[in-house]
């Protein structure tokens, strides 16, 4: 929090070297419920946290928020496979992964906006998983996902988004932190995404 008070800007490197002692790994998470609560915001560098909002920060601070890198307890575990964390998650009202969630609002969205074209897309769904975008256009997916074994995006015909003279396609690389990331940034959209 002093350093977010001291500079007004950081990076999730700066926060795993706060007295909090924050794992680097879950600084992303941290700053994910920062920016959820309102207290900073991402820049475009997709590396530094702005402060936006003091008396959020210090609430946020003061009702623990490194409880944010514990993890919840919950009646069930949680299933995981292989190491992948593979948790459902809800939006209108159909349970799904993370990659498949994102994929529903992208769909959702374009459905709801008839006449948007891919550049207005990307600024709309800006990259959350930096090498693989959030959206791409379906000819460079291709090139981006060689490997038909191991797929980088949905390329099944259902899942293909055809604007009007273009086609795209959704990236199903999710980490938890850049998921959390486009939960907060679609609810300003007024799409609502809960975990199952």
């Amino acid at each position: 929090m002093q350093a977010f008070l001291k500079h007004q800007k950081i990076t999730a490197q700066q926060l795993n070297y706060t007295p909090y002692n924050i794992p680097f790994v879950q600084a992303y998470g941290v700053l994910a419920h920062l920016i959820e609560r309102g207290a900073v915001t991402k820049e475009e560098d997709n590396k530094t946290y702005t402060l936006i909002d003091k008396d959020k920060l210090i609430s946020a601070f003061e009702m623990g928020l490194t409880d944010v890198t514990k993890p919840e307890k919950v009646s069930k575990p949680t299933p995981v496979l292989s190491g992948r964390n593979i948790s459902q998650y809800m939006f209108e009202k159909v349970k799904r992964s993370k990659g498949r969630t994102v994929l529903a609002v992208v769909q959702a969205y374009v459905s709801d906006n008839k006449d948007v074209t891919y550049k207005q897309l990307l600024t709309v769904f800006p990259p959350q998983v930096k090498r693989f975008g959030t959206i791409n256009l379906l000819s460079e997916a291709k090139e981006l996902s060689p490997d038909p074994k191991r797929p980088r995006y949905f390329f099944k015909d259902e899942d293909v988004i055809k604007l009007k003279n273009q086609s795209i396609v959704v990236t199903n690389q999710w980490t938890h932190s850049a998921f959390l990331e486009f939960v907060v940034l679609v609810k300003a959209l007024g799409y609502v995404i809960m975990p199952e």
